[in-house]
């Protein structure tokens, strides 16, 4: 499935929890965050930036869906590195080379080609770009993150991606740092609110997926409908819950954390999960009876998750 646009929930947590994140911290890292993005072809649909993790859903390209020119990577480049770090690195291809086209060129064009189109790299570049600022500011030394990071493949359906970053989107309500979803400031959805045309884009796609029929207003309205009805932290917690799963309010649904947005492997359509099991088998159980399970709620009816995690003891629980 390398080679297929693939679409992810990735988390990650500073180590030991603790809350680092202030608003400066927070804007710091949504500056790096973007400056990657501008350099990689992976694209931010959706993001969330809490005290001590951050939610980020991922539209990450097949390594051929758009192939660049060398003038394109070049450009890219200059959004991560300084104008001398360019020019000798391009002057060290022109020795090795003898002329501006050859061997080490293309190694080096290649190696930039999959880089742009990894979600490992992407991550990897954008927390240890933070941690390097956040460890000089602050005197320090040594990892900062709890964990690699947690990724969760989604189906390339409205369903998937919509209820998934509905659930990002009620994270600050979950953590009662919002009363009403939308005014949390470090959030895609506030910021798409307040007029930021990258977010916008992204909720654009998330609503309508390729070619975006929903633009605008229309599309914040629509991605609105979602969350809002469910956004309101006293009309959740005044619903009991099913814990079988079938029927309930589906903002005491949406407002309770989730594991199966975080550990289920994947998520989608039960025949997308056998195509994701065939893809993956020799990597994944080969005893395995039961392709997917029913993420519990009928809100997310049609979701299926690779991992059934309600039936696994995960020191992980509260996950939010």
């Amino acid at each position: 499935m390398r080679d297929r646009t693939q679409y992810f929930h990735v988390v990650s947590r500073v180590v030991d929890r603790r809350k680092i994140f202030g608003d400066d911290e927070k804007e710091v890292f949504l500056q790096i965050i973007r400056r990657y993005e501008s350099f990689s072809m992976v694209k931010v649909l959706f993001f969330c930036l809490m005290g001590n993790h951050f939610h980020l859903l991922l539209r990450v390209p097949g390594k051929d869906e758009i192939p660049l020119s060398h003038s394109e990577i070049w450009e890219r480049l200059g959004h991560i590195y300084t104008p001398e770090f360019i020019e000798n690195k391009k002057h060290e291809l022109l020795e090795i080379d003898g002329c501006d086209h050859g061997e080490a060129h293309d190694n080096f064009y290649s190696k930039m080609a999959d880089r742009m189109t990894s979600l490992s790299a992407f991550v990897k570049d954008i927390k240890q770009s933070f941690t390097s600022k956040y460890n000089r500011i602050n005197n320090r030394r040594g990892t900062l993150w709890e964990e690699r990071f947690k990724s969760l493949l989604l189906a390339d359906s409205e369903n998937a991606l919509q209820k998934v970053a509905a659930y990002i989107a009620l994270n600050p309500v979950r953590a009662g740092l919002e009363n009403e979803v939308g005014t949390y400031r470090w959030s895609s959805l506030h910021l798409a609110l307040q007029g930021d045309v990258k977010c916008r884009s992204g909720i654009e796609f998330i609503v309508s997926g390729e070619g975006s029929s929903q633009k605008g207003p229309q599309a914040l309205n629509a991605f609105l409908n979602l969350v809002k009805p469910h956004g309101n932290k006293a009309s959740a917690t005044s619903v009991g819950a099913n814990r079988s799963g079938g029927t309930r309010d589906t903002g005491q649904i949406l407002l309770k954390r989730n594991r199966f947005f975080s550990e289920g492997l994947a998520i989608g359509p039960r025949e997308w999960l056998r195509s994701f099991y065939m893809a993956k088998r020799e990597f994944l159980s080969k005893t395995r009876k039961k392709i997917g399970s029913r993420v519990p709620g009928t809100y997310f009816k049609g979701l299926y998750s690779y991992r059934n995690v309600s039936r696994e003891k995960n020191k992980y629980a509260e996950v939010d």
